[in-house]
């Protein structure tokens, strides 16, 4: 059992984050179906986690981080869901964290946190 509530497809809570390893790079989006082939496809050879029954996260690939010209991770997980197939009318909200110490997000990464914390807080009122 959780110790969070499922905020719906658009916001994840912090306590959803806090149950993966911080050492990874990851995505963690709102979502039920931990075998949807467009999350399965795009997170292979890592696997599909379901925290509280409301959010799926994945260890993000190799092959999906990319390294900007100053050193700042990205990825390109939400272009692999959309090719993927992943449903245009489903929640846009992917957060993606840096496992590594200096790594942060880039400004479509910190726009997208941004909505989501906006959209928590929204939430609590």
């Amino acid at each position: 059992m959780s110790d969070f509530n499922c905020l719906g497809p658009d916001a994840i809570p912090s306590s959803a984050e806090a149950l993966i390893p911080k050492d990874l790079d990851f995505v963690i989006l709102p979502g039920n179906d931990s075998t949807a082939p467009w999350m399965v496809n795009c997170c292979d050879p890592n696997p599909v986690n379901l925290p509280g029954g409301c959010y799926l996260w994945c260890e993000i690939p190799k092959s999906q981080i990319t390294t900007n010209s100053d050193g700042k991770k990205g990825n390109t997980m939400g272009q692999c869901m959309r090719m993927a197939g992943k449903p245009t009318n489903e929640s846009r909200i992917v957060g993606a964290h840096y496992g590594s110490g200096t790594s942060t997000l880039g400004v479509k990464g910190m726009c997208i946190w941004a909505i989501m914390i906006v959209a928590t807080a929204m939430h609590l009122l």
